[in-house]
């Protein structure tokens, strides 16, 4: 592991697989670091920014920046735009992560009417098969009945039936 402000190393990744940037991200406003470390990203020099705000002389800084060259700004712009698009992936992770836990959420409440109605299906069903044997057992005793009576009818007056055909 090494820590560099130099930005020929920090483009060793992009060559070679066996380097990886990291960096801790900074504060801007705060002039302070976060200590979030950004994986993936190389880190970019602050010293500018800082300078500038704690009130270094303009054209000392002007001097600085034209020293670093053109490459120097373009690597920091770079990286800036590196970081920035890294925040934004993490936020679409957490949207990600919350839609993912409101699809379970949706998932398990659809699960739990399923098997409510699934019950009440089967509540029902039940029911209707108890009514029906109620009224099978009623016509079978109608149907016994009534043989009952065509028997004693051909033997001598018929009895009455005990109960009547709906």
């Amino acid at each position: 592991m090494c820590t560099t402000h130099h930005s020929s190393l920090k483009t060793l990744k992009y060559s070679d697989a066996a380097f990886e940037n990291a960096c801790v991200e900074f504060d801007d406003v705060a002039l302070a670091p976060t200590y979030r470390l950004l994986w993936g990203v190389p880190g970019r020099s602050n010293a500018i920014a800082i300078a500038r705000r704690l009130g270094l002389q303009p054209d000392v800084l002007d001097d600085a920046v034209e020293s670093l060259g053109a490459g120097e700004a373009d690597v920091g712009e770079l990286i800036e735009r590196m970081q920035a698009e890294q925040g934004e992936q993490r936020a679409l992770r957490q949207q990600l992560v919350g839609l993912r836990d409101e699809a379970e959420g949706a998932r398990r409440q659809l699960e739990a009417r399923r098997l409510e109605q699934e019950a009440a299906a089967a509540a029902e069903a039940a029911a209707s098969r108890e009514a029906l044997q109620r009224e099978l057992d009623a016509a079978r005793t109608q149907i016994a009945d009534l043989v009952a009576a065509a028997k004693a009818g051909a033997d001598g007056p018929a009895p009455t039936p005990s109960a009547t055909l709906h």
